[in-house]
């Protein structure tokens, strides 16, 4: 997941600034072929210069964007003083979009993505998502644990994709805006029960 943000980063980081993300997790459930599951908490934001030479603010904002499965989707908008932009939604962690200046100063959006909520609930190519309990293709939607065969739901003929019908993608995780050391983050939360 971590590589999936600095992916986005790169772009951004050669002259503008860089991302300082955290990566915490709780391991519940986990096999060669998953990534640790359980308690997962992403911090986003801390947009700094690149290199340091002023301290930058960070603001968030949070309106809503939509509602799904009777739970409140939000879009999270994260703007740094350099500029920046990136959007997140708390609708499976997805970056809906980082807009960052060109040469010229002016904003473009440098992600692929939807601009409704709908859009993402129905079949996407998981555009910007947290992927997960596992990533890439379980082969025949199965797999042996400790001697414990499992069989999972198919979402991409036979196989399983990125944790299926029903992964990280397609969950509603906890949003709220944290203050650390004067500056705002996004703190994004979601339990996977066993």
């Amino acid at each position: 997941i971590i590589d999936h943000i600095f992916a986005y980063v790169k772009h951004i980081s050669s002259n503008y600034a860089m991302c300082r993300c955290k990566f915490i997790t709780t391991p519940v459930f986990h096999n060669q072929y998953s990534l640790p599951a359980g308690s997962v908490i992403i911090l986003a934001g801390r947009f700094i210069n690149n290199p340091p030479r002023r301290q930058t603010t960070m603001r968030i904002t949070k309106k809503p964007f939509g509602k799904t499965d009777g739970q409140d989707v939000y879009l999270y908008t994260l703007v740094n003083s350099n500029g920046m932009k990136a959007e997140i939604t708390n609708y499976g962690g997805i970056i809906v979009s980082i807009f960052t200046p060109d040469r010229d100063g002016n904003l473009k959006d440098i992600t692929l993505g939807f601009d409704t909520l709908e859009e993402y609930t129905g079949i996407h190519p998981f555009f910007g998502a947290i992927i997960g309990r596992h990533a890439n293709r379980l082969e025949d939607a199965s797999f042996t644990l400790n001697g414990v065969f499992y069989r999972l739901n198919p979402n991409e003929g036979r196989n399983q994709l990125h944790g299926g019908l029903t992964g990280f993608d397609k969950r509603v995780w906890s949003g709220e805006i944290v203050g650390e050391s004067g500056q705002e983050s996004l703190r994004l939360t979601y339990l996977s029960p066993d």
